[in-house]
């Protein structure tokens, strides 16, 4: 995969396919564009790279998450 096709900043264990999520939560600056096979997976990786419980009702609670569109995209 070349780094032009890589264009997300977290991925669900190894995921290859090709949708992506963008994921935000209001305790992090940051939204990120996250390659899983569906949002709850979305909610997991940006957990692990946010370094947070993603089980915890504090944090899936207040999560965003929707269908990560390149064009629209103002990340």
């Amino acid at each position: 995969m070349s780094e032009k096709e890589k264009s997300y900043d977290a991925t669900y264990e190894h995921y290859r396919g090709r949708r992506r999520y963008t994921v935000a939560h209001p305790a992090h600056r940051k939204a990120l564009v996250v390659a899983a096979p569906d949002e709850v997976t979305a909610i997991v990786a940006a957990a692990k790279k946010w370094k947070v419980r993603w089980q915890s009702y504090e944090f899936y609670a207040f999560c965003e998450v929707s269908i990560y569109n390149k064009k629209g995209a103002g990340i």
